[in-house]
Formats: C-alpha cells, sequence, structure tokens
C-alpha cells in the first residue's frame, strides 16, 4: 500500500467534511438559500464518495465500516486512520 494514497484520500475527506460542516452552519441560519442547499448536497455526495473510495482502497475508515463477512475482526489489519 502506498501511505501517501491514504494521507491524499484523508486529506480530501477532511477538506471536504470542513465544507460540508461549514454548509450545515450556514443552512441553520438560512434555510431557504437554494445555492446553499444544493453545494450542501454536493459536498454530502462527495463526502460518501471519498468514504468508499477509503474503505475500498485502503480499509476500513471507522469501525462501523469494518466488512464482517471476511471472517475475522479486520479493523487492526493497517494502521488507523489517525495514524497517518
Amino acid at each position: 500500500m502506498n501511505y501517501g494514497d491514504r494521507g491524499n484520500i484523508a486529506a480530501m475527506l477532511d477538506e471536504n467534511s470542513f465544507a460540508l460542516y461549514d454548509a450545515m452552519l450556514y443552512l441553520d441560519t438560512h434555510p431557504n438559500d437554494q445555492n446553499a442547499l444544493e453545494f450542501f448536497r454536493r459536498k454530502q455526495a462527495k463526502q460518501q464518495e471519498l468514504k468508499e473510495q477509503y474503505n475500498r482502497e485502503i480499509g476500513p475508515l471507522t469501525a462501523c465500516d469494518v466488512d464482517s463477512s471476511c471472517g475475522y475482526w479486520n479493523w487492526i489489519d493497517e494502521p488507523w486512520p489517525w495514524q497517518l
């Protein structure tokens, strides 16, 4: 595994998470802003895409993402997301 790729995907997740959270805060005070709502939807879809990419290419991002069908608890196989 290329740990540089891991860091890149993690950085993209962090950046997108920040934008998503910022949009949520804005929408709390501007709930009828259609441009902001569309921005939120795009960032929400991107977050799901990045999370799925991370899980597919690197491994489970959180314990809830563990694929337990492999027959053992594989959460411990790779360095954890905060060990980049």
